[in-house]
């Protein structure tokens, strides 16, 4: 795509932007700019293109779903909110910041738990490597890494059955790169409730803490020093929760299986 819209671009540039295409291959319209106001410009002139000279139908409904994620009616959609607090004095405003996301719980996950003996036993790792790697992540200020397997050196989840289908959580967790610059130690807490027949929650809320420090590699500004990062987390289903996947699914693989750790960046 950048390849055709940004046709003969070569090294010392950037390609990173915003591209408007017919499901041909046309471009209607291209542009790297940050702000609500551009890009409702951006929109309205792709638009105005698009509609004077439509593409012929193509069929790119396979392609696609080599590269997204696919929301199934059982998964259950937790939006999770990420705020510096309190923000230090002297800091980019960036810090100042909400960071979004959306985390999805598959039915399998729940029936996991479930399905488990006894009041009170581990959380399945699968899914507590999914909360801490893709989720426990210092999000406000922009892209944020995930954690790798060896970046995590406590993941300590305990779930308590508090009735049938009842649940509460209780984590503690402890991520840092293996130099040191970048890491986050913390505790979460949920409680939820489980539709027995679907395998999907039917409440979620969550609350997480955490002492941070570090840069990500593609965003800057953290502040100096360590600094607390809270988390907040409730089910949703809205229109927005069903067409916005996890921020980082595009490792689609690992947020499946976040036993690995492959993907290499």
């Amino acid at each position: 795509m950048a390849a055709i819209g940004r046709p003969g671009q070569t090294g010392g540039g950037t390609t990173q932007g915003f591209y408007m295409f017919g499901a041909d291959g046309t471009v209607y319209n291209r542009g790297n700019f940050r702000g609500a106001a551009p890009m409702q410009r951006f929109l309205n002139r792709g638009l105005v293109r698009f509609w004077a000279d439509p593409p012929d139908p193509v069929d790119i409904g396979e392609m696609a779903g080599r590269w997204s994620g696919r929301l199934s009616e059982d998964t259950t959609v937790v939006r999770v909110f990420s705020r510096v607090r309190p923000v230090p004095e002297n800091v980019s405003g960036r810090n100042r910041q909400i960071g979004r996301d959306h985390m999805w719980l598959f039915a399998d996950e729940v029936r996991e738990i479930v399905s488990a003996e006894g009041d009170s036993f581990p959380l399945p790792k699968r899914t507590a490597l999914k909360i801490v790697r893709f989720h426990m992540v210092d999000n406000v200020r922009g892209e944020p890494d995930r954690w790798f397997l060896d970046e995590i050196n406590k993941l300590e989840f305990k779930v308590t059955r508090l009735s049938k289908g009842s649940y509460s959580i209780h984590g503690e967790f402890d991520c840092a790169t293996k130099d040191g610059r970048r890491g986050m130690v913390g505790t979460f807490d949920a409680a939820f409730t489980v539709d027995l027949e679907t395998m999907k929650c039917t409440k979620f809320r969550a609350f997480a803490e955490a002492e941070a420090w570090g840069d990500h590699r593609n965003t800057s500004g953290a502040p100096d020093g360590r600094f607390r990062v809270v988390f907040g987390m409730l089910d949703v289903d809205d229109a927005v929760s069903k067409d916005v996947p996890p921020q980082q699914s595009y490792f689609w693989a690992e947020y499946l299986d976040p036993f690995k750790d492959d993907m290499g960046f």
